[in-house]
């Protein structure tokens, strides 16, 4: 039994050994931290800020996250956070282009009521 529990924890070792060894052969994840810089301006262009406040700060974090990682050569990290502030800053744009579009909508109602009333009242004269 001791023996059997010596022998995984030095397998397990060594698996660790060999990961973290392979860890400097990553390449640094250049196409994900441009791909999600531009996402993540896209989505402030789009003034995500102000609609999707959430998502839009979540991509952020993320996103100065990943940039720390990259210059700490934590390239797999740096890559998944990466990833994931382009997803949760595609979000945002996407709930701030909704947002933009409901209040166009809002907009345009009451304008369709405002002339619908006006010729209300001229055809009562």
């Amino acid at each position: 039994m001791k023996t059997r529990m010596i022998s995984q924890v030095v397998m397990l070792t060594a698996s660790i050994a060999v990961l973290v060894g392979c860890g400097k052969d990553i390449p640094p994840p250049d196409v994900q931290m441009t791909l999600a810089g531009a996402a993540v301006a896209k989505a402030e262009a789009a003034e995500a800020y102000r609609h999707a406040p959430v998502e839009f700060s979540t991509a952020r974090e993320k996103f100065s996250e990943a940039q720390k990682l990259v210059e700490r050569e934590e390239y797999v990290e740096a890559r998944r956070l990466a990833e994931e502030a382009e997803v949760d800053a595609n979000l945002a744009f996407a709930k701030s282009r909704s947002a933009e579009a409901q209040e166009a909508v809002a907009e345009l109602q009451k304008t369709i009521r405002t002339l619908q009333e006006e010729m209300q009242r001229i055809q009562a004269q």
